[in-house]
């Protein structure tokens, strides 16, 4: 197994590797241009003022050599040949592979304003670019920042560190447009300025030239700053230049394009990382490289696991202050706000379940905010009015272990922390046990990650669109749509036809009775189902497989429909009886997509879904409630008045 690119993720995965005993199964070399170990670049800027690597390097050379893994430092991959299973270093020697792994990374972009080549302007993303930004600034007073985001105010903190009055540029109208809302910015920004640095919003760079201190950035808006250094941070491009040159697919957006495996387009190729092109997504966090390094280390280990997105949320310390920007925190859901002279609180509410927040400056209870965020908590009017006065929900700490006995963990099934806490006592925090006692966890699942907390453990965030629920949601729609749409196929002219013949046997009065029961049985089976996630005695079997049944049931029941009826409603409360049922399954249609995609990351197809599934659900509900009263004289007729 060869990997190209030695950064963070790759670390990861050896440790994966190690840990699942891969060592046995695969011989593991490791090519890295870089000359360094592998390093932590969330903490670059530690570096940049100790000058110390080892407080930053991930593990020492003794680690991969106690576990067989063989490092090529300062050697890099120029070529592969996927078809003979070779790659090809810069020197020209070459290795053959079984299993090939990208995790090349990503490169400053540098964008394409004139003089940006210059001597004086830099990029912040390496050990090199730090060494080399510090002995350039020795002597030097001014240095512009161009960009905003999370890595260009760390530049802007390690050259004001270096004595150098600091300006920081941002193109978008305020900084960290992918973290924060214009208002929260705004605090941000006040935060900076406080420290000492001057910020330019809304001001994007036309042009680099010579001035009176080495060099002059020139502004669209006319403006202009003379200094002596500058540093881009203007975004990411994933490396992808040697998987491009071996014909592997790649967008034209950047990024080796891969599938839920992180499998490319080659056989035997993966990717991994800031490299990777996923569902058109590039991540340009070290968290979600991570878990694709979990998923591929697993999948080589002989389990099926799949990348399905990762959680983009960040919480870090920028120029000592809070930064936080957690779940759907920029969607358009209701937001209610609370500042004071220290921080600034901004929670996004999907009705009254939290779903996003954003904060700058200290935030004590932070964890069980995101804690409720990963879990839809349903807040009550007295927490809601708690945050606008104090800026808290509650007056207690951030441990799940400490909230109050009669706090409800599983909304589904009102099952109160308390008496989670008391079955684990006897059961010895198994999950699965308490499932059983409680019924807790077992509806929509959405309360795993705080009975894992109380349990001890850890429960990833569901992610990925349910499909079986989706498939058979979509097989619904074809049936309904044949249903509307498809001419009466009873109305036949020609009695000698085998049509008509086969109309004829439909309409008897056994196969009519055959096809009608069926539907009421199906009908009650699924209304049966909804019953699961209402009452504790109803909990045995997996819930979502008894959601699928339910779709599963609407669907055969709109086929024998067909059957019944002929694709004639009839006439009156036959009429009535059949729109009832068609319209029923078609809200029961919407709220599957709904339900299917609802937990899919923090798209805006997921914050729809989140916001209209219980109104959707609703109607469905309440579309079958004349269908019991409807059905009762569909039979009275057919038995009694059909004559």
């Amino acid at each position: 197994m060869i990997i190209i690119g030695f950064g963070m993720v790759a670390k990861h995965f050896c440790d994966q590797f190690v840990k699942l005993g891969l060592m046995n199964k695969y011989e593991l070399i490791i090519f890295s241009k870089e000359k360094h170990l592998a390093y932590d670049r969330v903490q670059l800027t530690t570096y940049a003022r100790n000058k110390d690597f080892k407080s930053i390097q991930l593990s020492d050379e003794k680690w991969f050599k106690d576990n067989d893994i063989e490092l090529r430092l300062g050697e890099s991959i120029a070529q592969i040949e996927p078809k003979s299973k070779i790659v090809k270093t810069d020197s020209g020697q070459m290795y053959p592979y079984d299993e090939l792994i990208f995790a090349t990374g990503s490169s400053a972009f540098l964008p394409p304003i004139p003089g940006v080549e210059k001597k004086g302007v830099f990029t912040y993303r390496t050990i090199e670019d730090v060494d080399a930004i510090r002995t350039f600034s020795e002597n030097k007073k001014t240095a512009v920042v161009v960009g905003g985001g999370l890595l260009g105010i760390e530049a802007a903190d390690f050259l004001q560190a270096q004595g150098l009055e600091t300006h920081i540029v941002e193109m978008a109208d305020f900084l960290m447009p992918r973290q924060l809302t214009p208002e929260a910015s705004e605090r941000l920004k006040e935060s900076i300025e406080q420290k000492g640095f001057t910020v330019h919003t809304g001001t994007a760079s036309k042009e680099i030239s010579g001035g009176e201190t080495g060099l002059k950035i020139h502004f669209k808006n006319g403006e202009s700053i003379n200094c002596d250094l500058i540093v881009v941070s203007a975004g990411i491009r994933p490396n992808h230049q040697v998987a491009e040159k071996a014909k592997i697919d790649v967008s034209l957006g950047g990024g080796i394009i891969c599938d839920d495996q992180l499998k490319t387009s080659e056989a035997n190729v993966y990717a991994m990382g800031e490299c990777v092109r996923h569902q058109n997504t590039v991540y340009g966090l070290v968290a979600p490289g991570y878990k694709m390094a979990e998923v591929l280390a697993a999948n080589f280990s002989g389990q099926e696991k799949t990348f399905e997105g990762a959680d983009t949320s960040t919480r870090l310390k920028l120029l000592g202050e809070n930064v936080v920007s957690l779940g759907a925190a920029l969607q358009p859901f209701k937001s209610l706000v609370y500042k004071d002279k220290t921080s600034y609180r901004m929670l996004n509410f999907d009705k009254k379940h939290l779903v996003g927040a954003i904060g700058i400056g200290e935030w004590s209870d932070l964890g069980r905010i995101q804690s409720a965020i990963e879990n839809r908590m349903l807040v009550t009017d007295e927490e809601i009015n708690s945050f606008l006065e104090t800026g808290s929900f509650w007056n207690i700490s951030d441990s799940v272990e400490k909230w109050p006995d009669e706090t409800i963990i599983c909304n589904c099934l009102k099952v109160s922390k308390g008496e989670i806490v008391q079955c684990f006592k006897t059961c010895n925090n198994n999950i699965d046990t308490l499932k059983k006692e409680t019924g807790a966890c077992t509806a929509c699942g959405s309360c795993e990650g705080l009975i894992a907390q109380l349990a001890g453990k850890e429960v990833e965030l569901r992610n990925k669109p349910n499909r079986g629920l989706l498939i058979f949601s979509s097989l619904c729609v074809v049936a309904l749509a044949v249903i509307y749409f498809s001419p009466v196929y009873w109305n036949i002219d020609s009695y000698n036809s085998t049509s008509y013949k086969i109309s004829q046997t439909l309409r008897s009065g056994l196969w009519r009775q055959i096809t009608g029961f069926s539907i009421l049985a199906f009908t009650l089976f699924a209304a049966a189902i909804s019953l699961r996630k209402r009452f504790k005695f109803f909990r045995f079997g997996n819930y979502n497989l008894w959601r699928v049944s339910h779709a599963v049931f609407a669907l055969i029941s709109l086929i024998i429909l067909m059957l019944h009826t002929g694709f004639n409603p009839g006439k009156n409360i036959n009429a009535y009886l059949f729109w009832t049922f068609t319209t029923m399954n078609l809200f029961g249609v919407i709220t599957g997509f709904t339900t299917s995609f609802e937990f899919y990351g923090t798209n805006r197809v997921a914050a729809f879904c989140r916001r209209w599934r219980r109104q959707i659900t609703f109607i469905h509900f309440l579309v079958f409630w004349p269908i019991p009263v409807l059905i009762t004289f569909h039979i009275l007729q057919a038995y009694y008045f059909s004559l």
